[in-house]
């Protein structure tokens, strides 16, 4: 079964807290490979970044080239964001415009690359609509990576299988 992993940095370094987001990309990539079968076709990373383009979770992001494998690699997509001006929530906004790349990320990977099975690492409830609209254009399964209280109840209620990061070992 052709799988894709998409992630969004941002939720995944806040779901880390206080703890080592590193640690935490490789327990959730462990958790999910162990409960797959065949490779991941495509792995992405999204994330913010300032206008420096660098990464607001800096050490996740750089830190991801240690995790790849000769079957997973990530493709990292920084989105730049200017500073903030006039007390404008811009990284709010451009976390809005990371979570609409990730739903094109994801249709494109299922519409034209054949995905079967696709796994985020999300709560943003934007992604609602998109993984509804798969459900019926081959998308066979939709794995869940999420933080207790801070997903989408109905972005969850659409996922075969949830894996919980305050779980993750």
């Amino acid at each position: 079964m052709r799988s894709a992993l998409i992630v969004d940095g941002a939720y995944l370094a806040a779901a880390a807290n206080e703890a080592d987001p590193l640690a935490t990309l490789g327990k959730m990539v462990h958790a999910v490979r162990r409960q797959s079968t065949g490779p991941f076709s495509r792995c992405i990373y999204f994330d913010i970044g300032a206008d420096t383009g660098a990464p607001f979770s800096t050490p996740l992001a750089a830190a991801l080239h240690p995790l790849d494998s000769t079957d997973l690699q990530f493709e990292l997509r920084v989105l730049s964001v200017a500073a903030s001006a006039g007390g404008t929530d811009l990284a709010g906004e451009a976390h809005q415009l990371l979570v609409a790349e990730m739903a094109v990320s994801a249709i494109s990977c299922v519409l034209f690359e054949g995905v079967e099975r696709l796994v985020i690492a999300a709560g943003d409830a934007a992604l609602e609509p998109s993984m509804a609209m798969l459900r019926g254009r081959g998308l066979r399964e939709f794995w869940h990576v999420a933080q207790w209280g801070s997903c989408s109840p109905t972005l969850r209620a659409h996922a075969d299988r949830t894996f919980w990061i305050d779980e993750l070992q």
